[in-house]
């Protein structure tokens, strides 16, 4: 009777270990968005913008589907002005003109990979923050999507033809000289939506403030500061 007791329990452990090790390999592991730090490094992965099937906790327990589109800054290696991450971009979205090639190229991207209707998470870091600024203005974005949120990071604030969509919050460290690189409004980087805070990080502010800066991770994925919203991100469409 112990022997077949012993046998059965055996058994039992045996299939215990074989569905452990069985488990992990069909799981989908969900990346967790949680605070600017984290913000900041899926933008960076992306060469231009990213398209994410995404779910929202703005509050940190109702969920909501969303899409989350990222865009990454300029690109130092651009040196044709037609090209989206260009200095020519950059100078023609700080005058607040809309048809550049950056907010061009990013309307299309959202158009062709995500449903009208859909509600829209953006971030971005530096021009891609800019651009996001802009994209949330654009009639065609509006018109056919519902922005519900955009987090900009090293990103001046940019003057724009129609009302921004949505609620913007721009992380601004005083110490990072972009945010003052703005024509439109005479070079004050703390106009409207700013939350300053000094990561005291040097040299590379503008990139490493936003990414290592511990003053940054106390800001949730939505920018507010002690905020508990997090973005748990499913698929890449694009990028």
């Amino acid at each position: 009777m112990k022997r077949k007791i012993r046998s059965v329990l055996s058994m039992v452990f045996v299939l215990a270990m074989l569905l452990a090790l069985a488990v992990p390999a069909f799981a989908v592991e969900k990346r967790s968005v949680r605070n600017i730090n984290q913000v900041y490094g899926v933008v960076c992965e992306t060469s231009l913008a990213s398209v994410y099937s995404a779910t929202l906790y703005a509050d940190g327990k109702t969920a909501q589907s969303v899409y989350y589109v990222v865009c990454r800054g300029l690109d130092v290696s651009e040196l044709d002005p037609s090209k989206p991450l260009s200095f020519a971009s950059a100078v023609r979205i700080s005058i607040s003109d809309e048809n550049n090639s950056y907010v061009t190229a990013l309307a299309k991207i959202v158009r062709d990979n995500v449903p009208t209707g859909s509600r829209l998470v953006f971030a971005g870091h530096s021009l891609g923050g800019m651009v996001v600024e802009q994209a949330i203005a654009r009639k065609e974005i509006k018109n056919n999507y519902q922005v519900l949120y955009s987090v900009t990071m090293g990103s001046p604030y940019i003057l724009t033809r129609y009302s921004k969509e949505g609620t913007l919050r721009r992380m601004v460290d005083p110490l990072d000289p972009v945010p003052y690189l703005n024509i439109s409004l005479l070079a004050v980087p703390s106009l409207s939506t700013a939350c300053i805070e000094s990561s005291r990080i040097t040299p590379y502010t503008h990139t490493r403030s936003y990414g290592e800066g511990s003053c940054w991770a106390k800001y949730d994925a939505l920018g507010k500061k002690n905020g508990s919203a997090y973005i748990e991100l499913g698929d890449k469409l694009y990028g």
